[in-house]
């Protein structure tokens, strides 16, 4: 009995820790303030029930494997920019993804095979000149 409760208590902590990390994402000397997600019932969530998301925040999505990924704009209130990172390189950029409309639900993919996504407001990509092939900085945090 002890054990199982070590290993729920274990379990929880773990949890706690993963679900509260946080991350500042480096490209460029730019640094933006991220959530981390790794859980897939956040992943689904994402963004989605936000107002708003300022110049200098965002949500990374760190993945166990590398594979094309899939996104979709459902329930967003604003548009966004989406970089596709392989390792330690952005592959991909999509930029001013709109938000969701009742007709339409937006799709994305990372058409190469990534680990990470970041979602960072609308217009960063441009204003801060972010291409492909920049190199990310991930400095995580709790």
């Amino acid at each position: 009995m002890f054990k199982k409760i070590l290993f729920i208590f274990i379990l929880f902590c773990g949890y706690f820790l993963v679900s509260n990390l946080k991350a500042d994402i480096i490209i460029n000397d730019n640094i933006f303030n991220t959530e981390v997600v790794f859980f897939e019932w956040d992943k689904n969530k994402g963004l989605g029930d936000r107002e708003e998301l300022k110049e200098n925040k965002g949500m990374l999505f760190f993945y166990f494997n590398k594979d094309i990924k899939y996104f979709w704009m459902k329930d967003m209130q604003f548009p966004i920019d989406i970089l596709w990172i392989n390792g330690n390189r952005i592959v991909n950029i999509s930029e001013n993804v709109s938000e969701y409309t009742n007709k339409e639900i937006t799709k994305m993919n990372s058409v190469y095979p990534v680990d990470k996504v970041v979602e960072l407001k609308a217009g960063v990509v441009s204003k801060y000149e972010i291409k492909i092939n920049d190199k990310v900085l991930i400095e995580y945090k709790y």
